[in-house]
């Protein structure tokens, strides 16, 4: 059970969550992508704990489990599950720059196509790093307001991890990868609340929080993300 006074995310930034394992990192993010209801709890011998848990209900918010997860269809549909047909996020240019930039090979690329009807099980058809890449393509193709994203750099090499990480960066500075700049300015903030297993994810966060079971949600001051003071456990 994870207890805060309060916690504020402003929209338009970049969160890590860090802490140890089993402290409820993944809770807390299930409950901020709608994934968990918030409960209120009846401690014994206490009176409810009583809370207030707030998402405009205007904004489309997107919950990235870390197991990735695929339906029986071909690669373009379960690239652009969830958009609307013909809708430019789901323009197959657009998807196939997202996985070349997250560095998928060429030869999953050519098998991204609309035209495609092949149906095979990609659980079993794919690598474990292709699987979690395009996990993560599919989240930045669905161009959700809000992005709560488990571990995305968990299975990743050092330079995959980096460029999952500088594309999350610019999904939140340029509220979109891949979209029309001069239209920039007229979609909503983008957020992405993450949580983190690499320091490189803490070091272009705008916030970090660390999340214990015990202390509940502390916020680590920006000075020792940028000196990596006692942080390495709590990347877990």
């Amino acid at each position: 059970v994870i207890h805060f006074d309060s916690l504020t995310i402003q929209q338009g930034t970049l969160i890590s969550l860090i802490g140890k394992s089993g402290h409820g990192k993944s809770s807390l993010l299930r409950v901020l992508g709608g994934a968990l209801l918030p409960a209120t709890i009846n401690a014994p011998g206490q009176a409810a704990m009583e809370g207030t848990f707030f998402m405009p209900c205007h904004l489309r918010i997107l919950h990235v489990p870390a197991d990735p997860q695929f339906i029986r269809g071909s690669l373009y549909e379960n690239l652009t599950l969830g958009c609307t047909p013909g809708h430019p996020d789901a323009h197959i240019d657009r998807v196939r720059q997202i996985c070349s930039r997250l560095g998928l090979a060429e030869e999953i690329i050519e098998k991204i196509s609309p035209e495609d009807r092949v149906q095979l099980n990609w659980s079993n058809s794919l690598s474990c790093s292709e699987r979690h890449l395009l996990h993560i393509a599919r989240a930045l193709v669905a161009n959700p307001d809000v992005l709560c994203i488990h571990k995305p750099t968990l299975h990743a090499t050092t330079k995959t991890a980096k460029a999952i990480i500088d594309l999350l960066r610019e999904f939140v500075d340029r509220r979109g990868i891949n979209l029309d700049e001069r239209q920039a300015r007229m979609r909503r903030a983008r957020t992405c609340i993450l949580t983190s297993s690499r320091v490189m994810s803490l070091e272009v966060a705008d916030q970090v929080y660390r999340v214990d079971s015990a202390l509940g949600i502390r916020h680590v001051p920006m000075e020792c993300t940028a000196m990596n003071v006692d942080l390495e456990n709590d990347l877990e």
